[in-house]
């Protein structure tokens, strides 16, 4: 007797112990290597809705918003399994990596920790570069970013267009931080100025934190020629213990954006 001999409408279905326990040892074994990651890495995965309102690509990138079912909605079903909106990526904001496509509308699943496959747009060719972050609104591909989230492990050469890539999350040894120049930048001359820290406000905008101010030097010594007046919006990467011109300073900024 056949005991892997499918069945027809009406037959009568038997299940004997042995393939009974091959079915439980292959779901067993699927669970595992989706809990594992791709090719069995250990990447964390979680649910994401995407509501970007675009169809996501394997290995694209998706933000992460609020919990589809909060606390208050239902505090068992959001303690039994994680699962969040997906919103259009942005700098500097939580993300995941698609790991199946993602219709618009549609859930899958994301990586949010450990190593993955991604496209990377190289935005900054330098080798030193090894760090990727989302640009807004792009789902395609993360770009090179020194100040960014994603630690690049290996990646197709090249130093223009988009190129495949292992990343892993990792934790940045130079966040980035939005700031207000108090004084003009001059282009390409090295100089330090100071710069007050921003924070997110309520309507999304970058606005100075409430009760106090953060100054921080900060300059164009990344070698992209940034040139901007006072009063103008930036990103920078935070430095610790840096010495520039023989003076030691414990947190400067490098600039890496600019925008007027």
């Amino acid at each position: 007797m056949n005991i892997w001999q499918k069945k027809r409408p009406g037959d009568r279905l038997t299940i004997p112990a042995s393939v009974y326990n091959a079915l439980l040892d292959l779901l067993n074994a699927r669970d595992n290597y989706l809990a594992g990651g791709p090719g069995g890495t250990g990447a964390g995965f979680i649910a994401v809705r995407n509501e970007t309102g675009l169809d996501i690509p394997r290995f694209g990138v998706i933000g992460l918003g609020n919990p589809i079912i909060t606390p208050t909605d239902n505090l068992t079903e959001f303690q039994q399994r994680i699962a969040l909106r997906g919103v259009a990526p942005m700098p500097g904001r939580p993300f995941g990596i698609a790991q199946e496509p993602i219709a618009a509308g549609a859930i899958g699943r994301c990586a949010v920790s450990g190593p993955t496959p991604v496209k990377l747009l190289i935005y900054d060719p330098d080798p030193e570069a090894q760090w990727a972050e989302p640009t807004q609104n792009n789902v395609e591909a993360l770009r090179t970013y020194r100040g960014g989230s994603m630690r690049i492990l290996w990646r197709e050469p090249g130093d223009t267009g988009t190129k495949w890539a292992v990343a892993t999350f990792s934790p940045n040894p130079h966040p980035l931080v939005r700031v207000r120049l108090t004084a003009s930048l001059s282009k390409d001359s090295g100089q330090l100025v100071n710069a007050e820290l921003l924070t997110r406000g309520d309507d999304g905008l970058y606005v100075p934190p409430t009760g106090y101010s953060t100054v921080i030097p900060v300059g164009d010594l990344s070698g992209l020629g940034f040139s901007a007046p006072a009063m103008t919006k930036a990103t920078a990467e935070l430095h610790f213990g840096v010495t520039i011109n023989s003076q030691l300073y414990d947190v400067i900024g490098i600039i890496t954006d600019v925008r007027c």
